[in-house]
């Protein structure tokens, strides 16, 4: 297993935000540990990265129905690239994009936050 710095982070309105580039355009997402699906852009923001929209996900949760679409993207960090990453189009979701905690649980044994140096640290499976 190996540590890799991976992205630029920081907190803002008590959230993390974590910089990333998708499909070669900067994006900032939003951490989301309760998301179910990983990346999910806004309707701004798959338009801008020109996302496909796919078939519905058909996913629920407390807040009720989501209008997710199915979609893929290019992920980059700093060091390491996510090419054709599952990800989902949510034309209600107001906001900035989400990045979704099976994202780190599919690509990391671990994964952490200096907050004081603004990184996010993977630990490769």
């Amino acid at each position: 297993m190996s540590l890799l710095k991976t992205a630029p982070i920081e907190v803002v309105s008590d959230s993390i935000a974590i910089h990333a580039t998708v499909n070669g355009q900067p994006v900032t997402f939003v951490l989301d540990t309760g998301d179910a699906i990983g990346p999910v852009f806004t309707a701004a923001d798959a338009a801008r990265l020109h996302l496909v929209q796919g078939a519905p996900l058909g996913v629920e949760g407390a807040g009720g129905a989501s209008t997710a679409c199915q979609a893929t993207a290019t992920i980059e960090f700093d060091n390491v690239t996510f090419p054709d990453e599952p990800s989902a189009i949510d034309t209600q979701l107001q906001g900035q994009s989400l990045l979704g905690l099976p994202f780190f649980l599919a690509k990391a044994a671990a994964f952490g936050f200096d907050l004081a140096d603004g990184q996010l640290f993977l630990l490769a499976k």
